[in-house]
């Protein structure tokens, strides 16, 4: 298990690391990026060592592209020998490193390879490419406000909750689809992604 979190115009900071510690006491990292045309970027993680046991540098990257990873693909051996064979070369034994090296190769295709339960986000330099797993596993919620776009792993790393009621909630206590109790806070849906 591990925690991310970022996006652009975010109020994300280290308290807000801080908040997803629980979901990787073993390492986090918090890295801010100046893009001209989007103002800071916010790559954050928790990290629990569990696929390489040591610590590696966080976030994952491969030449200016980073993932944010949460999850485990079960299938990486298998995928990382095959983009080995396409030229790849890999300096962690991770999973998250192979997945980001299947969305640079295949793109978005990438997940119809992937055995397993994650979340993950990509940030490839000048867009986020975000997923979620078939079954909703690993949880990863978003948030768009004004030029802003922020995600994280649980929805206490955000800012400025401002609870709301739902009225499928109140029937069902159960949130439905992308819907949340808090405004503007939308849970990405099992096996979608996001650009």
């Amino acid at each position: 298990m591990c925690g991310i979190l970022g996006g652009f115009g975010t109020g994300f900071d280290e308290a807000s690391l801080a908040r997803l510690r629980h979901r990787g006491p073993d390492q986090s990292a918090l890295r801010l990026i100046k893009v001209p045309e989007l103002g800071t970027v916010t790559l954050g993680q928790t990290r629990l060592n569990i696929v390489d046991r040591d610590d590696i540098d966080l976030p994952t990257r491969i030449g200016n592209a980073s993932i944010l990873f949460n999850g485990e693909i079960y299938n990486y051996p298998e995928l990382r020998d095959e983009l080995r064979a396409l030229g790849w070369t890999f300096t962690t034994r991770t999973d998250g490193e192979v997945a980001l090296a299947a969305y640079l190769h295949w793109g978005p295709d990438c997940l119809r390879r992937f055995n397993g339960m994650f979340a993950l986000a990509v940030w490839d330099g000048e867009k986020f490419f975000c997923a979620r797993d078939r079954m909703g596993k690993k949880p990863f919620f978003y948030r768009l406000r004004g030029e802003g776009f922020e995600f994280a792993s649980e929805v206490k790393a955000f800012d400025d909750l401002e609870f709301v009621t739902h009225e499928m909630f109140e029937l069902f206590e159960f949130c439905f689809d992308e819907f949340t109790l808090y405004r503007d806070v939308l849970a990405l849906r099992p096996a979608h992604y996001l650009i």
